[in-house]
Order: C-alpha cells, then sequence, then structure tokens
C-alpha cells in the first residue's frame, strides 16, 4: 500500500469505514490489489453464507453476545434474494426469541 494513503489528513465527515480498511492494509501490509479482492463482494462488511439454521445461529450469537444490534441483509439478487431469507432464516431466531 502507497505510504502517502496512510499518512493523509483525516477526512471530514463519516471516516469510520476509511479508517478500518486503512488499518486493516497497514496491519497486514496488504497490497491495493489485495485490499480490493478482500473487500469486493461485502464492501468491508462481515460475510457469511450457510444454511438457514448456520446464519440464524450466527445472527442470534452476535445479538446476543452484543456485537450488533441490528444487521443489514446483502441479499445477491432482489427481491428474491430478500423473500428467501425472510421466508427461511427469520422464522429460526424468532423463534429462539432473539428477533422481536
Amino acid at each position: 500500500m502507497p505510504d502517502f494513503i496512510p499518512a493523509r489528513p483525516k477526512l471530514e465527515g463519516p471516516q469510520s469505514r476509511s479508517d478500518l480498511i486503512t488499518e486493516l492494509a497497514v496491519r497486514e501490509k496488504l497490497t491495493v490489489r489485495q485490499i480490493i479482492s478482500r473487500l469486493v463482494g461485502g464492501r468491508g462488511h462481515f460475510e457469511f453464507v450457510g444454511t438457514p439454521e448456520q446464519v440464524a445461529d450466527t445472527i442470534t450469537a452476535w445479538f446476543e453476545g452484543g456485537a450488533a444490534d441490528g444487521f443489514d441483509i446483502m441479499a445477491p439478487a432482489l427481491p428474491s434474494g430478500l423473500a428467501t431469507f425472510v421466508e427461511q432464516v427469520l422464522p429460526d431466531p424468532a423463534r429462539q426469541g432473539a428477533v422481536p
């Protein structure tokens, strides 16, 4: 990663995503190409793929552990991907009491 990127002045406004990416790149000594390949899918967000039960268990664990108070669902196709998520994943955490 070029030296001028971590040394740049702080951005005005929201900058947490920029800071996280810069810290990751410096810590792991990533090139710009490696940063892009690492972040291209979920744009730096945690990504998880699994069965409906595995996804529900992961959401429940994060919620109950205090690691998250909400989730952005980034379905690969809309509206069908969101409908699949609602039909197959949401009922499980709801039964467990993790989702109001």
